[in-house]
């Protein structure tokens, strides 16, 4: 369970951090059509990332508003404010909680669109080209450089 969860959040992270990106981060839409995801569900994934993307972002405004009035009234005097400072408290836990509850609920609906052995099946394509991509730029740099290394083509 724990490693199911560990790998929802990890799922959803990196969607919503490369949403605005275009692709799925290192994981391109081509990686994703390799491995059989549709054209259509892979637009519907991008649409959702883009929509969490939003809302993560709102609910971290109002929570680092929330902070910043918790610190005021902390500034002013905690225990004369002691009764305010408990409702920012409250209300901050209530965005952790909005956040955390979205956070699964993207994660259910992204499983509409990409399946977990997709997404797994695709990163392990990206991290191949990668790792291409990685050996070619080496390559050329020990051309450019003169390496004569055993190896390598000078």
């Amino acid at each position: 369970m724990k490693k199911w969860l560990l790998f929802s959040w990890m799922l959803v992270i990196s969607m919503v951090v490369y949403s605005s990106s275009g692709d799925f981060g290192i994981v391109y839409d081509e990686d994703f059509k390799a491995v059989g995801v549709s054209d259509v569900n892979l637009k519907n994934a991008k649409l959702l990332m883009e929509t969490t993307s939003i809302d993560v972002k709102k609910l971290s405004l109002n929570k680092r508003q929330l902070e910043l009035e918790a610190n005021r009234l902390l500034l002013d005097g905690a225990e004369k404010n002691i009764q305010e400072l408990e409702k920012v408290m409250d209300k901050l836990g209530v965005i952790e909680a909005t956040r955390l509850k979205n956070q699964v609920k993207s994660q259910i609906q992204m499983y509409k669109y990409i399946t977990r052995q997709q997404y797994i099946q695709a990163r392990e394509r990206a991290l191949g080209r990668i790792k291409k991509e990685q050996e070619a730029e080496i390559k050329i740099e020990g051309e450019l450089n003169g390496d004569t290394t055993p190896g390598t083509n000078p």
